[in-house]
């Protein structure tokens, strides 16, 4: 699958998530976004960090499964 790379974003969330996602179409109360991966950010017990991403919510490993997110969350 190809994606176009100016639709590809990172969103903060009001919960403090952040979230890698295609947004498909926007307006000023939803976004709707495709194939979200949560970013994840974890301390090794080196002290190094690290960086994971995982499915932002689950079941949604197809990528025509869409997510509408409201812009005030």
């Amino acid at each position: 699958m190809i994606y176009d790379s100016k639709k590809v974003k990172q969103l903060k969330l009001v919960t403090g998530e952040e979230i890698m996602c295609e947004i498909l179409e926007e307006d000023e109360q939803d976004i709707i976004i495709r194939n979200a991966l949560t970013i994840q950010f974890n301390t090794m017990e080196d002290g190094s960090r690290m960086w994971s991403f995982k499915y932002f919510m689950c079941y949604q490993d197809d990528p025509e499964r869409f997510t509408l997110v409201k812009m005030d969350k």
